[in-house]
């Protein structure tokens, strides 16, 4: 529930641009997450910092963040996270001008 909270409030603060503290609540919501082995919102942490990233144009870090969202969203059978790690992902790759790549990612 904490984690879940945490994520949320960093969630918010990401859509009010408020980097700094959006930055703060994710990443507590993932060190949360680790420490009660939770690896659902570990994946969850992982694609909100993802897209953190993603929103400062600091694309590399945030395709490493959805690609452990997406490899712990399979390992878990989170088919939801999944979907959505791999379209962030295809969204990176359309920032790097790879609409191929990008396709390969939103057809899975």
């Amino acid at each position: 529930m904490m984690t879940w909270a945490a994520g949320n409030l960093g969630n918010s603060k990401l859509s009010l641009q408020e980097m700094p503290d959006a930055s703060k609540y994710l990443h507590e919501a993932l060190k949360l997450a680790k420490k009660l082995r939770d690896p659902i919102e570990e994946g969850r942490a992982c694609s909100n910092l993802g897209n953190l990233h993603h929103q400062q144009k600091e694309f590399e870090p945030a395709l490493r963040l959805f690609k452990k969202a997406c490899q712990i969203a399979i390992d878990t059978k989170d088919n939801t996270g999944q979907l959505r790690a791999c379209g962030n992902i295809g969204n990176v790759h359309m920032n790097y001008n790879q609409p191929a790549m990008a396709k390969d990612w939103y057809n899975i």
